[in-house]
């Protein structure tokens, strides 16, 4: 049963969940790709992509054509909604399922996974560090420079970083990774707030509907860093 109609914010975190369908498989390294929940993409991980299911969640995989099983690690999410899940080359070597297009799967969740531990808040909330987000870059809500290659959501642009971290912080339901572009404007530094990273304008349209729709303005926007 295919649950595609879904908003982005919604999720399936049944422990014991069942869904069978078609199953494909990253054929290589993909560039070293940053994933959704914001991780360097590893072919030789045993990870997959999901449309709803919460990242690091583990979820069990059967082959139906060979009987073969692995435990996958949720970590990205999938291209298409034309199958069920995108998986690593190593998870796909494990299944058995190598030189095929199109797998016939069963999954199954069998844990939550773990959770990263959240730091205590402190009584009075520093100000952020400008210089982790030094202009022109991208990052991470932590500061961590990165280069994602694909389109994002912009959802807010602000003269101070803490206000533009704070736009991210307020959507932490949302399954997708949100990122700081840090840019120059004139002799002023800006920060653009950007949301998942989508190989394409499309994959990135239920993402920008999800925000117009509680009346916030977002935009697809290419990755590209501007001097």
């Amino acid at each position: 049963m295919l649950l595609y109609h879904k908003s982005p914010a919604q999720v399936i975190d049944k422990v014991g969940f069942v869904q069978t369908g078609t199953a494909s498989y990253y054929p290589d390294d993909r560039k070293g790709v940053i994933t959704r929940s914001g991780e360097k993409y590893d072919m030789h991980a045993l990870t997959a992509a999901h449309q709803y299911i919460p990242f690091n969640y583990l979820v069990r995989i059967t082959n139906l054509e060979n009987g073969k099983q692995a435990l996958l690690r949720i970590n990205d999410r999938p291209y298409t909604n034309t199958r069920i899940m995108d998986m690593s080359y190593g998870a796909a070597k494990r299944l058995g399922m190598l030189g095929k297009t199109h797998t016939r799967i069963r999954l199954e969740i069998i844990s939550k996974g773990k959770e990263p531990a959240k730091p205590a808040l402190p009584r009075s909330k520093p100000q952020a560090d400008t210089g982790s987000f030094a202009a022109p870059g991208i990052y991470t809500l932590q500061g961590q420079s990165i280069q994602p290659a694909g389109y994002g959501v912009q959802i807010g642009s602000f003269s101070l970083l803490d206000k533009a971290l704070e736009r991210g912080r307020q959507h932490h339901q949302v399954q997708q990774p949100f990122f700081i572009q840090a840019q120059w404007h004139g002799t002023q530094t800006i920060y653009k707030v950007m949301v998942g990273n989508f190989s394409g304008r499309k994959d990135a349209q239920a993402t920008k509907e999800y925000f117009r729709e509680k009346q916030i303005d977002a935009f697809i926007k290419p990755y590209q860093l501007s001097k």
